[in-house]
């Protein structure tokens, strides 16, 4: 009795399904016209629900779209000449609802993205012919958020770009295929920001503590001689011509496109009424010295040398002027 039942409930829901689907119209897009965005078939003052069918010359079925009252309602699929299904998705009331897939004519994955209402609405992803993954982001109401990312056709990173309500913002970065960053823009609110990039920020400021402690070691070179008497001054003066060494190497100094060597004054003192300068010559990078004096120069306010010094006398001399002061 119960199998009979079971028999009774199958045959009359086929019956139900052959008599739906007799009832659907299927009509080629040349039958149809369009009054004011809504379908009709020609010559009918109904708008039309059903199945309406394009196809190529050939025959084969192109395209394939459900209709309710006149508006894309329902499943909606195109074909390749080869038959291959290309795109399907489907429709609310005339707006894309659901995913929406397209292929490749290989049968793989072109392109999945998610629509509610005819907005994009979570993950998104487009694919290679290979099957990997070429872009990939998210969506809410419609606009990318958070960050995208594209990949080369062999799946390693080539760009991510972070997104805050569909526009660009953060940093903007773009890969070489072994992993090394081509390229890294700011953008703040779609705006690509044109200031300074802060690696450029945090080198500038790195060598200008770096020449902070250059100034610094140059200056401690020797003791201050403000608070000496002029007749203390003098004996300094002549101790520096008691060491004089007569190198003319250290005379003279070279430098190209701020490479080379330079002068660098260590101190300046003056000797009843005389100005004297301390010259260090250093060898200097991008017009930065490097703090190692090559040797010393003693002149009369740079016009004229009174002596030239070795480092190493220099040295011995140091130490003589600190015990006497």
């Amino acid at each position: 009795m119960c199998r009979k039942n079971l028999f009774v409930l199958f045959f009359i829901f086929f019956i139900s399904s052959v008599v739906l689907a007799a009832s659907v119209r299927n009509v080629k897009i040349e039958q149809t016209e369009v009054k004011n965005e809504v379908l009709y078939i020609a010559g009918e003052n109904e708008p039309f629900t059903g199945i309406v069918q394009k196809f190529y010359e050939d025959g084969n079925l192109e395209i394939e779209s459900e209709f309710k009252e006149g508006i894309l309602d329902g499943v909606s699929k195109s074909y390749y000449k080869n038959n291959k299904l290309e795109m399907e998705g489907s429709y609310t009331e005339g707006r894309k609802n659901g995913v929406f897939k397209e292929y490749y004519e290989n049968g793989k994955i072109k392109s999945e993205i998610n629509y509610s209402y005819d907005l994009k609405e979570g993950l998104a992803k487009t694919y290679y012919s290979n099957g990997n993954v070429e872009a990939e982001g998210n969506f809410e109401n419609g606009e990318e958020i958070g960050t995208t990312r594209v990949y080369y056709e062999n799946g390693k990173l080539k760009e991510e770009i972070p997104y805050t309500k569909g526009v660009i913002n953060g940093h903007n970065i773009q890969y070489s295929e072994n992993g090394k960053v081509l390229k890294k823009t700011f953008y703040d609110n779609g705006v690509e920001y044109k200031g300074i990039p802060s690696e450029t920020i945090v080198l500038i400021i790195a060598v200008i503590i770096i020449v902070i402690l250059i100034v610094i070691k140059i200056a401690r070179t020797l003791p201050s001689f403000k608070l000496l008497e002029d007749y203390q001054k003098e004996w300094i003066l002549k101790k520096f011509i008691e060491y004089d060494n007569g190198d003319e190497n250290l005379y003279s100094s070279y430098r190209l496109n701020g490479c080379g060597t330079g002068f660098y004054t260590v101190r300046t003192f003056t000797v009843y009424n005389e100005k004297i300068k301390v010259l260090a010559k250093m060898i200097s990078v991008f017009f930065i010295p490097i703090p190692f004096a090559l040797g010393y120069l003693v002149c009369y306010d740079n016009k004229k040398i009174i002596c030239s010094i070795s480092k190493e006398h220099f040295n011995i001399l140091k130490k003589e002027i600190k015990e006497q002061l």
